[in-house]
């Protein structure tokens, strides 16, 4: 049987010399790089030419209920996300570039892997329990607490957890 092979999709994008003064060097070498995750969480990003707006750069946005924006605060390198009628971020989803690329790819391969195949059963089922979700959950929130604890704790990445461990998602 051949090994399914497994990428994770990201847009890299060309900085200008204005946001390249702006972020520290390894932020730069990453987008530019490596780039960014096509998705955020399975929601498919938009991807613009970087502006800076406000203190943050921003490169992409989706509109999966609403408008949402997607950038970098540029006093912290965090990665944050906000609805677009919001002056400022209202989501942390993690503490760098690399840690979003980290948590973003370990996501992927949570749900192409262990969800998809049911390494800890099935995600729902029609036990009296319901099916396995706080058990992925949990994983899910040990695999973010690895990669960024504070991910792990609050914002986005905490609030995806959250969602499965009631088995809303």
């Amino acid at each position: 049987m051949e090994k399914e092979k497994f990428i994770l999709r990201t847009k890299t994008i060309k900085l200008s010399d204005k946001i390249k003064i702006i972020l520290d060097t390894d932020t730069v070498w990453l987008i530019e790089n490596i780039g960014f995750p096509e998705k955020m969480i399975g929601i498919l990003i938009v991807f613009i030419e970087p502006i800076i707006k406000n203190n943050y750069v921003i490169f992409g946005y989706s509109t999966y209920y609403n408008v949402i924006q997607y950038g970098i605060d540029i006093n912290s390198t965090n990665v944050v996300i906000w609805n677009d009628n919001q002056k400022k971020a209202s989501s942390f989803v993690n503490s760098s570039m690399k840690h979003f690329l980290l948590a973003s790819y370990s996501y992927e391969t949570f749900i192409r892997r262990l969800i998809a195949h049911k390494s800890l059963g099935a995600y729902y089922d029609n036990s009296d329990s319901g099916g396995n979700f706080e058990k992925y959950a949990c994983l899910l929130e040990d695999i973010i607490k690895d990669i960024d604890e504070r991910a792990a704790k609050e914002g986005a990445w905490h609030s995806l957890i959250e969602e499965k461990k009631l088995g809303v998602i």
